[in-house]
């Protein structure tokens, strides 16, 4: 289970902060160790890096859980300050002929 910051939004939503990652979700349940979200088809995740956004969104509802959103985007968070050390940020994508 991951240790998420959450924080209740003024508007009723929620926010999941953790490792320089965010979640936003409308609402979720917690159960079997897990945070189930309510809507998974409303449910976005991103992060920022030196000023710019990257998200995904959860529109097909392919993730149910804040745990599984998370490490969809941890992939893309790793990958890009992996690559940004060296001060590009798109250094490791490489076209294919």
């Amino acid at each position: 289970m991951y240790k998420f910051n959450i924080v209740e939004e003024k508007d009723g939503g929620w926010r999941f902060e953790l490792d320089g990652i965010n979640l936003i979700l409308d609402g979720y349940s917690y159960r079997d160790g897990k945070h189930w979200i309510k809507n998974p088809d409303r449910a976005i995740a991103f992060f920022t890096l030196n000023g710019n956004m990257y998200s995904i969104s959860n529109n097909i509802g392919q993730y149910a859980t804040a745990e599984e959103l998370y490490n969809s985007i941890r992939m893309q968070y790793v990958s890009f300050t992996k690559t940004n050390n060296t001060g590009n940020n798109l250094g490791s994508i490489r076209r294919s002929a």
